[in-house]
């Protein structure tokens, strides 16, 4: 199930590059290697939305409203063929080891 989509800078979910970064907190880094490529690109939610499954910590009222405010969602199965066959490429590789 999805809730809505946050506003923009809400809940951000960075990919870094470990050998840019400093120091980091577990969704942003803090300080960057000298001379680094600092861009940063935002992610429409029609093309991806952030699944982050964990307890809700709001207050209770607020996350029974969320929870009954929510809708299935099958976005990410536009990419289930090549996510399959990534996947299977990985694992027979793996098994090879």
């Amino acid at each position: 199930m999805q809730t809505a989509v946050s506003g923009r800078g809400h809940s951000v979910k960075s990919i870094i590059d470990p050998t840019s970064c400093i120091n980091m907190h577990h969704h942003y880094c803090w300080g960057f290697v000298p001379d680094v490529d600092r861009r940063n690109h935002d992610v429409e939610p029609d093309v991806a939305v952030l699944q982050h499954y964990k307890r809700c910590h709001l207050s209770a009222d607020r996350c029974r409203q969320m929870m009954n405010d929510s809708a299935s969602d099958d976005t990410i199965l536009k990419f289930r063929t090549e996510l399959t066959r990534a996947v299977s490429q990985k694992l027979s590789r793996l098994s090879l080891l």
